[in-house]
């Protein structure tokens, strides 16, 4: 939000985005996202003050849902503000929005994020723990010290 706020003041002083992109070694698009985030529904600022995300593309697409669908967009927030959301949630949810397929009440957590991890040793792909003595593996696998 500061790099937004800075650019802005070269805008103001009349300076065109390409020569502040030129001026700073930023890219065009790396401009635009950044004066995108000064123009925030607050829900949306919300996540940023409340230090939920401050990732410019995470907190543009969520611009870009509210301006789809407001009260969704809120939704979104309300759940971010008491889960945290990722840059891979914002982006899959953007995409169903622009798509009309954004749910009524949809979910901040991408849908393979919500499956457990496996246990240890229970992948086909992971080799086996030959030489490793289970009391110990035990021991490790329950946080005690060795």
């Amino acid at each position: 939000m500061e790099i937004a706020k800075g650019i802005q003041k070269f805008i103001d002083a009349k300076w065109k985005a390409v020569d502040v992109a030129k001026r700073l070694g930023k890219s065009r698009g790396y401009i635009s996202q950044h004066l995108s985030l000064l123009k925030l529904p607050e829900c949306v600022q919300k996540l940023y003050e409340e230090d939920v995300t401050a990732d410019p593309e995470s907190l543009n697409s969520l611009r870009q849902i509210y301006q789809i669908a407001p009260e969704k967009a809120e939704r979104i927030c309300e759940k971010a503000l008491v889960d945290g959301i990722s840059r891979k949630a914002c982006r899959e949810l953007l995409k169903q929005a622009k798509g009309g397929t954004l749910a009524e009440d949809p979910e901040t957590v991408p849908m393979e994020a919500q499956v457990p991890a496996p246990a240890l040793g229970t992948n086909d792909d992971q080799p086996p723990l030959s030489g490793f003595d289970s009391s110990l593996r035990w021991k490790l696998w329950h946080g005690e010290h060795c």
